[in-house]
């Protein structure tokens, strides 16, 4: 019996990548006779603009095609002229699985993931027993999961009471199925992400954060990520859905530079050693409430990671706040910086200062020179602050103020701690000599 839900590839103008991901999937279809209903998105390579750059290689995705043709002769190509970016790549995928097919559930396979000969077979319990439900959006058998939040005194990661089930939060959208239902009562709000990323390249979308803020702050989110990935994720918690995935892994990440990768993203987060499981497993359904259980505490680990501001990395805060500076949004920047201050404070040891430096230099670039006095007459009412004038320095020297950057470097030549480098920066700014500052 041929498999029987549709599948469709995300492609752009990786042939290697996309043979292996092609191989993989007619080896996980054989189970099912080696049939399926399948189709190929091919991004295009010229630029939305007449004068732009083609962003990608005509000749390699000639090549995808061809050999999409070759390993799936009776599948769908559909190739797009224009360059449209992930986000609009994936937008005619859904169309096409549950506008023109009208298919009650689909997958999304993109180029750089490759299945196992089972993983078709692990992943039809999860669209059996999950999809029909109205608290599940997604499931795939890709098997990296992420940590179950804590149950009691059990500490990060662990929940006794759900141990050993064969289901885990899903981590990464990759190979996954969905159904007509979730995406439909999803559209609305994904379409204000789209229109936030209208009007630019995908892998330019930092241009459009700004016109992003506003359906972040709608979904209930701190989380600045632009990915299609991350905003799918983002509604689907909105919406109070889960995300389930396989406690093994079934197929393997393969992408290795891409978009969002780098040999050493790649390395540091350990996909080459995933251990691959072959077999299919063993026939386990689960009784409803059971069911109602998992899918319960995979949405409060969710909710953990997505709203709870206090247990967020800030990593991405900082970028977030460093972007907002580089597109003039001072402001803006200020206000999320006095975030990071109420959300961190004992979240990493130097984290505090990261965003008291921050906060010194949005306020100093949005010209607020009174809450600056404010902020600097806090910290340093203790006893001179060092790194407070430091920062300040710095951030007057960006916003061309060189008679406060001046004033600041002056104090610090006259403290015991690095004097040298504060009395060079004197010297370049009153013209004694070019000295480069250590920022």
């Amino acid at each position: 019996m041929p498999f029987p839900h549709p599948i469709a590839i995300l492609g752009f103008d990786r042939p290697d990548y996309l043979t292996q991901t092609l191989e993989g999937l007619r080896q996980a279809l054989e189970p099912f006779g080696g049939q399926g209903t399948v189709a190929l998105f091919l991004d295009g390579c010229l630029g939305s603009e007449p004068n732009q750059p083609p962003p990608g290689d005509l000749e390699r995705r000639s090549d995808c095609q061809l050999r999409f043709q070759q390993l799936f002769p009776t599948g769908l190509c559909r190739p797009a002229v224009r360059n449209l970016g992930v986000a609009e790549n994936m937008r005619r995928a859904y169309h096409w699985l549950f506008e023109e097919l009208e298919a009650p559930v689909g997958l999304v396979l993109e180029d750089d993931y490759v299945m196992g000969p089972a993983y078709l077979q692990a992943l039809t319990p999860l669209i059996d027993q999950l999809l029909p439900r109205e608290d599940v959006s997604h499931v795939n058998a890709t098997g990296l999961a992420r940590p179950w939040p804590p149950d009691g005194d059990g500490g990060p990661g662990r929940n006794d009471r759900l141990a050993g089930l064969p289901m885990r939060p899903m981590a990464e959208l990759w190979a996954f199925a969905t159904s007509r239902r979730a995406w439909r009562s999803s559209r609305p709000l994904m379409e204000g992400y789209f229109r936030g990323l209208c009007g630019v390249p995908y892998r330019h979308r930092i241009q459009r954060f700004l016109a992003l803020d506003a359906w972040w702050s709608e979904l209930g989110s701190v989380l600045r990520e632009s990915s299609q990935d991350c905003a799918e994720t983002l509604v689907t918690w909105h919406l109070g859905r889960a995300r389930v995935t396989t406690e093994e892994a079934y197929g393997r990440y393969i992408g290795v530079e891409g978009l969002h990768s780098t040999p050493e993203t790649y390395a540091a987060a350990g996909y080459a050693h995933i251990q691959l499981q072959w077999r299919p497993p063993a026939p386990a359904p689960l009784e409803s409430a059971l069911l109602d259980a998992l899918v319960a505490e995979i949405r409060r680990g969710e909710t953990s990671r997505l709203s709870e501001r206090t247990i967020l990395p800030p990593d991405p805060l900082v970028e977030w706040i460093d972007r907002l500076l580089r597109l003039g949004a001072f402001d803006k920047a200020c206000e999320e910086a006095q975030l990071g201050l109420s959300l961190y404070p004992q979240h990493r040891r130097q984290m505090p200062l990261v965003f008291q430096r921050l906060l010194l230099r949005c306020l100093i670039l949005a010209g607020r020179m009174a809450d600056w006095r404010l902020c600097m007459e806090a910290w340093n009412g203790q006893g001179f602050q060092p790194w407070s004038h430091w920062a300040s320095a710095v951030a007057f020297e960006e916003a061309g103020d060189l008679a406060a950057a001046t004033e600041c470097w002056r104090l610090l030549a006259l403290q015991p701690d690095r004097p040298a480098k504060a009395s060079a920066a004197l010297r370049r700014l009153t013209g004694e000599g070019a000295v480069r500052i250590d920022r």
